[in-house]
């Protein structure tokens, strides 16, 4: 990652894990982080507006400590049309992220839609090798 890089969090808002992920975020690596809540617009002016964070952005993490929803899941196709790099923060989780016949599975769709996916946003240090 280098400086004043450009990410877009896409997950429920609203939540306490972006406040946290924004924190860690500007402080590690002086990010900008490019927000997407605004009560001025609604509708499909919603989606164009998310749309347009993530073609601006450099880098996309996806949180996927919690349910992926159908707008995370749309910014992520979008965002990989759009050839920029997705990491998905996935811990274990049934049916999403486990272990099945002794191997580790994670759901076809996060895999083809995620570039890297990390169990914790602390392990971003050790990604090395991002487009970005």
């Amino acid at each position: 990652m280098h400086a004043n890089m450009k990410i877009r969090l896409i997950g429920k808002e609203g939540a306490e894990w972006r406040t946290k992920h924004e924190s860690y975020l500007r402080q590690a690596y002086g990010a900008e982080i490019l927000h997407d809540f605004r009560n001025d617009i609604d509708g499909i002016d919603v989606v164009a507006h998310d749309f347009e964070l993530v073609n601006e952005a450099d880098l996309i993490i996806v949180n996927g400590e919690q349910e992926i929803g159908p707008g995370a899941s749309m910014e992520m196709v979008f965002a990989k049309q759009l050839g920029k790099p997705v990491l998905t923060i996935l811990p274990m989780r049934k049916g999403i992220h486990e272990m099945r016949a002794g191997k580790e599975w994670i759901h076809p769709f996060i895999l083809a839609f995620s570039d890297k996916i990390i169990a914790k946003i602390e392990d971003l240090p050790k990604i090395t090798d991002f487009k970005s």
